[in-house]
């Protein structure tokens, strides 16, 4: 965690440097006071519907953790999102095994999280990708891959390719099989047809709430581009800093924005400070919740006295 920190305050010193620390001071200096709680009110949204997503799935799995203390596990896990690909956030696991949620479980819904949000990104991607008539193919390659990732959660095909493995591998190998599949069982349950609709709405929803925040901050600046675009260009270059597995995407996402910001006519300093706030009042801030929740849940870590649960 110390170490993302330090290389995210170089990169951004970097970057503040290479589009001219006066040009994005000034870009900086005009962003409006109420600009920043509202950022801020945006991710808050964002993390309270990926809340419910994740309360549902937990009562779809058939277990009922006290809504606060849930609360403070799943926000625990932000702790730990600047972990490649969000790996560190399964520490939630620790969290719950006391509530009766085993392993194969909890990484199944983590699994399906993550999965859920590759698929929501890849429509608002698709969303913003459509309003360029010259990325219309790119628009349909998005939404025939997302078809693609709904069809191999199909169960059939997932027990069918379960069944193999146990009949053509070793002892050893199939006790791993068992534990995997249990993951999967568990993973492929958040994907019944009810609770996948429900959760999908959920996810396009909550990350629609930070590509608006990223839209607004950089029109605000003086960039000038339309809401769709906005969420695109959020949308792709939080991707882009998934595929990289660079942790958090640091580097990778705000070089993105940055990229496509200019390409859209905004000056670099403006696309520099409009980044650097974009991913304080999301990244960061998320950061910030989880290590506070974190260390309310330190007990389940160290073997203290749980407080009581809320």
């Amino acid at each position: 965690m110390a170490l993302s920190i330090l290389l995210a305050v170089a990169l951004y010193l970097g970057m503040s440097l290479w589009a001219s620390w006066a040009a994005v001071s000034e870009a900086v200096s005009h962003t409006p006071g109420w600009a920043i709680p509202a950022l801020l009110a945006l991710s808050l949204t964002g993390f309270t519907l990926r809340f419910v997503r994740w309360q549902g799935y937990l009562h779809l799995l058939g277990h009922r953790v006290p809504p606060g203390r849930s609360l403070r596990i799943y926000m625990a896990g932000f702790a730990l999102t600047t972990t490649p690909g969000k790996a560190g956030e399964a520490a939630r696991s620790i969290f719950l095994k006391p509530f009766g949620v085993s392993y194969p479980e909890s990484i199944g819904l983590f699994l399906a999280e993550r999965l859920l949000d590759v698929i929501a990104m890849l429509l608002l991607c698709a969303l913003g990708a459509w309003s360029h008539p010259q990325a219309r193919l790119l628009t349909l390659g998005l939404a025939l891959f997302s078809a693609a990732l709904i069809v191999l959660l199909n169960p059939r095909l997932m027990r069918k390719l379960a069944a193999l493995v146990q009949r053509w591998s070793s002892e050893a190998v199939r006790r791993i099989a068992h534990s995997v599949t249990q993951t999967v069982i568990h993973f492929q349950r958040c994907f019944a047809p009810g609770a996948f609709s429900r959760a999908l709405l959920i996810s396009v929803l909550a990350w629609s709430c930070e590509g608006v925040g990223f839209w607004l901050i950089a029109n605000l600046l003086g960039a000038q581009i339309g809401w769709a675009e906005g969420v695109f260009i959020y949308a792709f270059a939080t991707l882009a800093g998934a595929v990289s597995f660079i942790p958090g995407g640091l580097g990778a996402t705000e070089a993105v924005m940055v990229g496509l910001l200019t390409l859209s006519g905004a000056p670099e300093g403006t696309a520099v400070a409009a980044t650097l706030i974009a991913r304080s009042a999301t990244l960061w801030f998320c950061v910030a919740l989880g290590l506070s929740a974190a260390w309310s849940e330190r007990g389940a870590l160290f073997g203290a006295p749980s407080r009581p649960a809320a």
